[in-house]
Order: C-alpha cells, then sequence, then structure tokens
C-alpha cells in the first residue's frame, strides 16, 4: 500500500508544483522591467575627436532584450546612437567606443525590455517531465486464492508482494525488462515488468488480471 500511497503523492505533488510554476510564469511575463538609474565614466581621444563610455545600468528585475543609448550635442541634436543587448540582469555594464566628439549628453532609452523568466522556464519544464515521468509508475494488486498479490513497477526498482510481505525484488531500470517470481500455495509466481512498466503476472500457466 505504501506504493500505491508513494505514486499518488508524486503525482499530485509533481501537479501542483506544475501549475504553481505556470502561474508564476504567467504573472513574472507580465512584468515590465524599467531603467531606474545609469552612471557612467568617460574618457575623450582628442587625436580623432572621439569618447569612450563605460555604462552601468540598473534595472527594476532581471531584464533581457535591448537599449538605445543616444547621444546629443549642445544644442540637444542627435549626434551618435548605440543599441545594446541585455542578457538577464539587475544591473549591466556596457562598454562603447568611437563616439562622436561633439556628444554632450546621453541618455538611455528601453527599446524592447522584458522580464527574463529563463530559469523559471527551465523549472517548468524539468517538472513537466518528472509529472510525466510519473505516470511511468505502477502499482497493481491481484486475488490468487485469496492472497493479495501486489507489484510495484517503479523507475529504478520493482517489487513483488504477498499480503504486503516482499518475496521478490529487483533494482533496475524502468527502460529494461525484470522477471520476479515467488511461490504461492505451491505454484510458481511469475511477474514480468517490461519497457516503461508494463506488468504481466501468472501463476503457473494462468495469467493474472487486476
Amino acid at each position: 500500500m505504501k506504493y500505491k500511497k508513494f505514486i499518488i503523492a508524486w503525482r499530485v505533488i509533481s501537479g501542483v508544483v506544475c501549475v504553481v510554476l505556470a502561474i508564476t510564469l504567467l504573472s513574472l511575463s507580465s512584468i515590465k522591467p524599467a531603467i531606474l538609474d545609469y552612471e557612467a565614466e568617460s574618457e575623450y581621444y582628442s587625436y580623432n575627436d572621439t569618447y569612450s563610455l563605460d555604462l552601468t545600468v540598473c534595472f527594476s528585475s532581471p531584464a533581457k532584450g535591448e537599449i538605445r543609448i543616444v547621444f546629443y550635442d549642445k544644442s540637444g541634436n542627435v549626434v551618435d546612437s548605440e543599441i545594446e543587448h541585455v542578457y538577464g540582469t539587475e544591473q549591466s555594464t556596457f562598454y562603447l567606443y568611437n563616439i562622436d566628439g561633439d556628444a554632450d549628453t546621453y541618455d538611455v532609452i528601453d527599446v524592447g525590455l522584458y522580464y527574463d523568466v529563463s530559469v523559471w522556464v527551465c523549472l517548468s519544464f524539468f517538472t513537466i517531465i518528472i509529472f510525466l515521468f510519473s505516470f511511468i509508475l505502477k502499482y497493481k494488486e491481484y486475488n490468487y486464492n485469496d492472497k493479495k498479490i501486489a507489484v510495484y513497477a517503479g523507475w529504478f526498482k520493482q517489487v513483488l508482494l504477498i499480503d504486503d510481505v516482499v518475496c521478490d525484488t529487483h533494482h533496475g531500470s524502468t527502460f529494461g525488462f525484470t522477471c520476479l517470481s515467488a511461490d504461492v500455495d505451491g505454484q510458481l509466481l511469475e511477474v514480468k515488468v517490461s519497457s516503461f512498466n508494463k506488468i504481466f503476472v501468472r501463476v503457473g500457466n494462468t495469467p493474472l488480471n487486476a
């Protein structure tokens, strides 16, 4: 019975976690990261009238996407601009070179930022796989001459029980082929577990149905 409870618990828990992660993903996907602050250190090169800029940008949440750094002259005209990619962080530093020497001020503009949910996607994928694989776990009960025969087929373990007493066990992959056996009322009880835990039981030459 403990094996049956284990299977039910595993399916329920992994199913609930899948639902929670799905809701979390939907919630996080609706979050729009904002540019909170930015600061820079610049250096002027007189030989070619250009600047280099080490720009650090802080975001309100882990952000992915693109930002545009726009440079203006003293009259407010755009003299240069750069597109930079953000890779799922709350703070990123960008190194810009060959900026027009007429640049006097700059601004950082969001041109396509979104919340980075890659970690949550990986967790969700992993949990869904676990949930689906839980349906490979099998537990079946049979009656033979008032005896309860139970077979548990797990991912890495197969167990044969008679009246809740373990009579045979085997450790092996669910993708393999397993044979279990025991004596019941002087008859040979044979259990065969094939790939993906398909269970076949017979006593002597008589197959049993769950």
